[in-house]
């Protein structure tokens, strides 16, 4: 049906379907629900009458000719009277046509955007721009007409999912991923870390940050769970090292060194079997935020990433021609709302400035290095530390830690036995020997 009329008669079409329907101001609501703005008229004329249509409903007036008129002569330099908005009459048609049309326009909207959007890609490609940002570019405009169309939830919608979620025992629960850290777990929501979330690990450097969340992707790959790791500060072998001692429980040392013995090569040699096998994604090339972004999206369509980790925040190349604390502001800002988007956690590792280890005192959040907006984005904040009384014998075989913000949640603290040699995070309460 619509295929055989031009765009602008099916515009015409439409607006005559909400004029002249027996439920005028249902009709306009569903074309809404549908998708139907302004935009997806290409007539400027018809776009305007639609705008004054949106603007009387918002206001529960009837949807009338009369109506219409008022509002557009608001506007001095609209030159549309009441004898083109009559004019509408001429394209009656049947009353259950109106769907058609409404969807054909949304459609045809869709399409247009697509074709501006390549356009513009194509015009990239022809200025030799960076192509990791020609793809990011892309991907957000596409991920824009996604959600053309979308509806939006009533309270009677929330109030079914509050429903769902609280009250429906038949319900699956929420996901939640673990960092197989009990004590840890145990003080969290759902006993680790859900949808959306932006988590952040910080700490000044050798106390752990970075082997704390490795610790975690192994964790949750040995049960199965998919993680990615972005990693900005080691290669690719560094990390199979890390995983590998932490599996095998031997120090990598001793085979770099060349004194393991034929057992213990044999239990490195069974570890690498297990790794291999882990849902563990690995990515030491990505630089940039549209770089990370991109991957992390790969992951989650074609790898079905639960979690990803980011290693380390202050590593990752902002906007060059933004001051630096306001490019962490933005890759904080963007992560968030990728989290959001992927409805995965993202982990996000972070440095501690200096003044954190002045007066021998536990982190702050306003000690994330370069950032207070790290403090607004973030779900989760946990900071490892480590206070004087602690290294009167050199490094200990723990770490304190201090969660200083959870949202719908709690803050808490307690101790991590930290096998620093073999790069192995413990629950307190699995290796109490090892701790004050």
């Amino acid at each position: 049906m619509e295929q055989q009329k031009s765009q602008t008669e099916i515009e015409n079409y439409l607006i005559s379907a909400v004029f002249s329907g027996d439920q005028q101001f249902d009709v306009f609501e569903q074309c809404i629900d549908i998708g139907v703005t302004p935009d997806s008229f290409c007539n400027s004329n018809n776009a305007s009458v639609w705008a004054a249509l949106s603007a009387i409903s918002s206001r529960g007036e009837i949807l009338e000719e009369a109506n219409v008129v008022v509002e557009l002569s608001k506007d001095a330099s609209c030159s549309i009277d009441y004898n083109d908005i009559i004019g509408y009459v001429q394209f009656m048609s049947s009353p259950s046509q109106w769907a058609g049309f409404a969807n054909a326009l949304v459609r045809n909207q869709t399409l247009r955007a697509i074709s501006k959007n390549l356009r513009l890609g194509l015009e990239a490609i022809e200025d030799s721009e960076d192509p990791e940002k020609i793809i990011s570019d892309i991907q957000k405009s596409f991920d824009n007409i996604e959600s053309v169309g979308s509806e939006d939830l009533s309270m009677k919608d929330i109030a079914k999912l509050v429903y769902d979620n609280l009250l429906d025992e038949n319900q699956p629960d929420k996901e939640y991923v673990p960092t197989g850290l009990s004590d840890y777990d145990s003080t969290l929501k759902g006993g680790g870390f859900g949808s959306g979330q932006l988590v952040v690990w910080a700490a000044r450097p050798a106390l752990g940050k970075t082997t704390v969340v490795m610790n975690a992707a192994m964790n949750s790959a040995k049960s199965k769970i998919p993680v990615g790791i972005i990693s900005l500060e080691m290669v690719e072998e560094e990390l199979g090292d890390k995983f590998a001692a932490m599996d095998c429980g031997i120090p990598i040392k001793i085979f770099e060194d060349k004194v393991a013995t034929v057992e213990q090569k044999a239990r490195l040699a069974q570890s690498l079997k297990r790794i291999a096998k882990l849902p563990l994604e690995v990515d030491c090339k990505s630089r940039t935020l549209a770089q990370i972004c991109l991957k992390c999206k790969q992951w989650v369509k074609k790898k079905g990433v639960k979690m990803v980790i980011i290693d380390y925040c202050q590593l990752i190349r902002g906007d060059r021609k933004l001051p630096r604390e306001q490019q962490i502001a933005e890759i904080s800002r963007e992560l968030k709302l990728l989290a959001s988007e992927l409805k995965i956690p993202i982990i996000l590792v972070c440095q501690l400035n200096r003044e954190s280890e002045k007066n021998d005192r536990r982190p702050v959040m306003s000690d994330l290095r370069e950032s207070g907006a790290l403090e607004q984005d973030a779900n989760s904040i946990t900071f490892l530390y480590l206070k004087e009384e602690d290294r009167i014998n050199g490094d200990p075989e723990y770490v304190r830690w201090y969660r200083a913000k959870q949202r719908a949640g709690q803050t808490a603290e307690g101790l991590f036995g930290f096998k620093r040699n073999l790069g192995i995070f413990t629950s307190y309460a699995n290796n109490p020997d090892l701790l004050p």
